[in-house]
């Protein structure tokens, strides 16, 4: 959802008591990003977003480097960097705002400039206004054959927003005069269902108006981000998240950008590996039938045995040879020939395609062995993905073009410096829980983090990460249950049941010879069955 006027509201009183403030610096820290550092008694800083989907301007705590350069910062920089904010003004309960600046300009004179911010869903702008109306430079530039009526283009005059004919939020009496809360200046679509929800609820319909006009806190959906609001939404009849509007807002957004990028950088991950598993099952498709076409050897070399039996009543241009069963001379055998060779040399022709056959058996069995190991291996990396954050997708894509299933990417491929690595951690008063989330994280809790005394745990016949119990204590159910739970939890089979899971301790783990990263040999192992449960990681500290 993006913010309706009653948010930008209660977003904008908190800024505007800092007024005046002094702009100390402007960054450019995304496309569509810009972060203003301002001084009033003390540092804060702005985050004005001119995203259609994201669009705001609030308090941020995040240090963000800049990493755009565009000609609206440029005039940004010029006019706004030391100058002094005076006020920051919105028009009504609408979804606009400007704010007010003096500054001094290249010939000492005191001058004044207004940045007109609008919040507007798709038509989100930002416009560079001078003190004779004229704008300056704006973030998004519209040209007078995309919008003859109003034109947004650098020394033509600024025209406001034409004002809705909509009701003003704090009228007296407001319920008993409208028809539909959307009828109100700043109400949102969501916001009028919970309006007329608590109606119906006879809620005081002032007290509620009263609580949008002044709330500072911000209600969140913690899994639906597009569900907030400045009021708890009781309609929709769920548990929310609330904090500090502006510390809320910053955490949601992050939480969204977070999940943004993962999106963006899995995608071509999840693609390559969807691309290979159906190329090696594939593979392993054609692997099956040629080893059921070697099973024909033992009739080639039956077929040879007449040709060599009976070589003297073979002659060259014959196609064919009838001549009695080895096991009944009853029942006749017709042998196919081919006419250019003699007896003899039929009979090693055939000896040779037998030969051919024995041997491959060997190679097949070897390729398919391979195949499936790959098929195992790119299975696990598909797992990992679908819990993936944005470094540990980072990290399979190092797997991935470590195994040449990927091109390589300079600034992957060389690090400035080396990581330590992160491994999810859950900890209780007696034993600790590690767990590897993708094939590099696993290779390295088994083989490098692990000592030997620790348990090792993993799902049976499927692939999970690796699971690491580390005991102060003697093991004991509790702690086999939780970390198998786990164990479950980060497998394929997270949302079934009864999952066999198998622990042992680390000493029995060897690596598999020429394999992928995270394929190992467990020997002497216990299993146990589980039920994935999530509550669990609820008892358990991170």
């Amino acid at each position: 959802m993006a913010l309706d006027g009653l948010i930008l509201h209660s977003l904008l009183n908190n800024i505007a008591q800092q007024c005046p403030f002094k702009v100390n610096k402007i960054q450019q820290v995304g496309e569509h990003h810009y972060l203003f550092h301002a001084y009033n008694q003390q540092r804060f800083t702005t985050l004005l977003v001119l995203d259609a989907q994201s669009a705001r301007f609030c308090l941020t705590t995040q240090g963000l480097a800049q990493t755009h350069q565009s000609s609206f910062l440029t005039s940004l920089k010029k006019y706004c960097e030391g100058a002094t904010c005076t006020s920051i003004t919105q028009h009504g309960l609408d979804r606009w705002f400007q704010m007010e600046f003096e500054t001094i300009n290249d010939v000492f004179e005191r001058i004044k400039v207004t940045l007109y911010v609008e919040l507007m869903g798709q038509y989100t702008n930002a416009i560079l206004v001078n003190q004779d109306n004229i704008i300056i430079d704006a973030h998004t530039k519209i040209y007078p054959d995309k919008n003859s009526s109003r034109f947004i283009m650098s020394h033509s005059p600024f025209q406001k927003i034409q004002s809705q004919s909509k009701f003003q939020f704090n009228e007296p009496n407001l319920k008993d005069k409208i028809d539909s809360w959307m009828n109100v200046e700043g109400v949102s679509p969501l916001l009028a269902k919970e309006l007329e929800y608590r109606m119906h609820c006879n809620e005081n319909m002032d007290d509620v108006i009263q609580e949008c006009l002044s709330s500072q806190t911000l209600y969140v959906n913690p899994n639906q981000f597009k569900q907030f609001h400045i009021i708890p939404l009781k309609h929709l009849q769920i548990p929310f998240e609330s904090n500090e509007i502006h510390t809320m807002m910053q955490h949601m957004y992050t939480q969204q950008e977070h999940v943004k990028n993962i999106k963006v950088i899995t995608q071509d991950i999840g693609k390559v590996i969807l691309r290979e598993l159906k190329k090696q099952r594939n593979k392993l498709i054609k692997l099956e039938d040629e080893l059921s076409s070697t099973a024909n050897a033992t009739h080639y070399k039956n077929l040879a045995d007449y040709c060599m039996s009976y070589a003297y009543l073979i002659k060259k241009g014959d196609t064919e040879l009838s001549v009695p069963s080895f096991d009944d001379e009853n029942i006749p055998v017709t042998i196919p020939l081919q006419p250019h060779l003699s007896g003899i040399e039929n009979a090693n022709a055939y000896y040779r395609k037998v030969q051919k056959l024995n041997q491959s058996i060997h190679h097949i069995h070897e390729q398919m062995n391979l195949t499936k190991t790959m098929i195992q291996y790119l299975e696990s990396c598909e797992l990992a993905l679908s819990f993936a954050s944005v470094e540990e997708a980072l990290q399979i894509k190092e797997e991935l073009v470590a195994q040449r299933l990927m091109k390589s990417n300079k600034a992957l491929s060389k690090p400035s410096k080396k990581q330590p690595m992160k491994l999810l951690k859950y900890e209780s008063n007696d034993f600790t829980v590690f767990v590897g989330k993708n094939n590099i994280q696993n290779d390295y809790l088994t083989f490098t983090f692990a000592s030997k005394h620790d348990t090792w745990f993993h799902v049976k016949d499927a692939p999970s990460a690796h699971v690491l119990l580390k005991a102060t204590a003697q093991l004991n159910e509790t702690m086999i249950r939780t970390a198998a739970n786990l164990c479950a939890l980060f497998s394929k089979y997270s949302q079934s049941s009864s999952v066999e899971v198998m622990y042992t301790q680390i000493s029995n783990i060897k690596k598999v010879p020429k394999a992928p990263l995270g394929l190992v040999n467990v020997k002497n192992y216990t299993t146990i069955f589980i039920d994935p449960d999530a509550n669990i990681l609820k008892h358990l500290k991170r």
